[in-house]
């Protein structure tokens, strides 16, 4: 878990699916033991924000998902690997 607000903002950076992140490092955030830095990285969509006491965030349009590989490059042939497969909630 990120410490600081700037590795909590490059953890969102490396993954691309990530859209924002909201920082705290102070026992006012209501998680963790006091005085425990929190870090959190997610999407936007579906997320209920309001402001927050010591949190800090800041967010972005994520990229759009890419194409699905082709068919001769598809590899598994498990069921649950098919390209086909709906996965969107598997996080």
């Amino acid at each position: 878990n990120a410490i600081t607000q700037e590795r909590c903002a490059a953890e969102c950076c490396a993954d691309p699916t990530c859209e924002t992140y909201q920082f705290c490092n102070s026992s006012v955030c209501g998680y963790g033991p006091p005085q425990q830095p929190s870090c959190w990285i997610g999407r936007l969509k579906g997320a209920s924000t309001r402001p927050r006491k010591g949190w800090i965030g800041k967010g972005r349009d994520a990229p759009p998902a890419p194409p699905p590989a082709p068919a001769n490059e598809t590899r598994c042939f498990e069921e649950w690997c098919s390209v086909e497969t709906d996965d969107r909630h598997w996080r």
